[in-house]
């Protein structure tokens, strides 16, 4: 397995641990008297259960390769704002397309009222951006090690 291609799998499996460590968050705010098991064969609140680590592997692995495939600052930064946004739109909208108009009912609660896309979505958005650049870091010095010579 090449080095650049292990960094690409460390992102993915970054980006999906902390969506789901998200995800798990949003549950301990949230809790009520709902067992654990039944929580989480309904996807979580709001089923931020499937779409919080979906969104934030997809910005890990969009970000690692932009980072290991482009070296330039400018490009990275760049990469890591797109990528981060792109995850947040898959998190939090996405969310919320599946409760309002997939698997739920238009007529819930929590459809009545955007708020929370407003203010929930810019804040997956920097929360994804910080673990982007964090993983972009760690997937250049995977990528780039240099193999060591053989001692004769």
């Amino acid at each position: 397995m090449t080095s650049e291609r292990r960094a690409r799998i460390i992102g993915l499996i970054g980006g999906f641990v902390a969506g789901l460590a998200h995800a798990l968050f949003y549950l301990a705010r949230n809790m009520d008297n709902t067992p654990l098991w039944d929580w989480i064969l309904r996807g979580g609140i709001q089923y931020t259960l499937f779409t919080f680590p979906v969104g934030a592997a997809l910005a890990g692995w969009l970000g690692t390769w932009g980072a290991v495939r482009w070296r330039s600052m400018p490009v990275t930064i760049l990469v890591i704002v797109v990528a981060s946004l792109l995850g947040a739109i898959v998190s939090t909208p996405g969310s919320h397309f599946l409760l309002c108009h997939y698997w739920g009912s238009s007529r819930d609660w929590a459809c009545s009222g955007d708020i929370w896309l407003m203010v929930e979505t810019p804040f997956m958005w920097v929360l994804l951006a910080i673990m982007t650049a964090l993983l972009a870091v760690l997937a250049r010095r995977i990528a780039h090690r240099r193999p060591r010579e053989p001692v004769a």
